[in-house]
């Protein structure tokens, strides 16, 4: 086109265009570099991790996945105490922000839906346990811990506004009725209660900006489908199962593991006695005290994802 309108010749145009775009990188290379944040946020890794993790099941890709729990790991390793959770970043002040732990304890459930490995659970109870120590001012979370010394930090505050980042009370309610169903503890679903019954009758002027914490509302009324696998983590047929339950189209699913004797996280009351009669690894669907026919095959527990209505 270029050529059609000046009338010169296409290598010519390509040679000048070529020049010119030299020019400016060169011109470029002489500005002096706007500065790069090298810093490593808890927070965002944590958003990050379960945006991987998501991206590995619908993509396929395990590389995604490795990616995530090689940056899960590392947090756990260089900025995280087990009394007091997460700190902001790696290697800087030791500043402690309730958004630091809501994501990271966001990202360790996820690990847990995708590895199905108990650790990752029994961490991600651990964090919220020290988010509840440290942040939690009945109703809700303060974004700072309590004592927080400094400018500005020792004013309660908590945030119900997506500014832009989720707000840290929307994924802690989340992430404490996620807890409630993993573990069957009712105490965590009474704190999601009690912060949303606070948050919720002011939410309407916020708009998009609660969008977050109108997704809790919406988790806390309606209750997921709660995939639970019962079987040995080696058999084939197991991993099989957890391929179905991790793909099949079911918005807002759960899934979590069961091994006899090889961890010690609760079964949900509604499938305790189902399980009793599982002689093969076998799937259990249910919603609240709701529950579907138990499967054990991958084509049979996507037909019930698909088909699943509970009363």
């Amino acid at each position: 086109m270029i050529a059609a309108v000046t009338g010169r010749s296409v290598d010519e145009v390509r040679a000048l265009s070529a020049r010119g775009r030299a020019k400016l990188a060169d011109a470029r290379r002489r500005r002096p570099a706007p500065y790069v944040d090298t810093a490593h946020y808890a927070s965002w890794n944590g958003m990050a991790i379960s945006a991987f993790l998501a991206a590995s099941v619908a993509l396929g890709d395990r590389s995604y996945r490795d990616l995530a729990l090689r940056s899960l790991e590392r947090f756990l390793a260089e900025g995280y105490e087990q009394d007091r959770g997460f700190a902001h970043g790696l290697g800087g002040e030791p500043l402690r922000l309730a958004d630091d732990q809501g994501q990271m304890a966001q990202a360790l459930l996820d690990a847990y839906e995708v590895t199905g490995l108990s650790r990752y659970l029994r961490l991600g109870r651990e964090v919220m346990d020290a988010a509840l120590r440290g942040f939690w001012d009945d109703p809700g979370f303060r974004d700072v811990e309590k004592g927080a010394r400094g400018v500005a930090l020792d004013v309660p505050y908590k945030p119900v506004q997506d500014a832009p980042t989720p707000s840290p009370n929307a994924v802690g309610a989340l992430v404490l009725l996620r807890l409630s169903r993993f573990l069957g503890v009712a105490s965590y679903r009474g704190l999601a209660e009690r912060l949303l019954a606070a948050f919720a009758p002011g939410l309407a002027p916020h708009g998009l900006h609660a969008s977050s914490l109108f997704i809790a509302v919406e988790d806390l009324l309606h209750e997921p489908s709660h995939i639970v696998i019962v079987g040995p983590r080696d058999d084939p047929r197991t991993r099989a199962l957890h391929d179905a339950a991790l793909t099949a189209w079911r918005p807002g699913r759960m899934i979590s593991y069961h091994e006899d004797g090889a961890d010690d996280i609760p079964v949900p009351e509604v499938v305790r006695a189902m399980q009793a009669h599982a002689a093969v690894p076998t799937a259990f669907v249910c919603a609240g005290t709701s529950c579907a026919p138990p499967v054990a095959t991958p084509e049979a527990l996507t037909q019930t994802l698909a088909s699943f209505r509970p009363a």
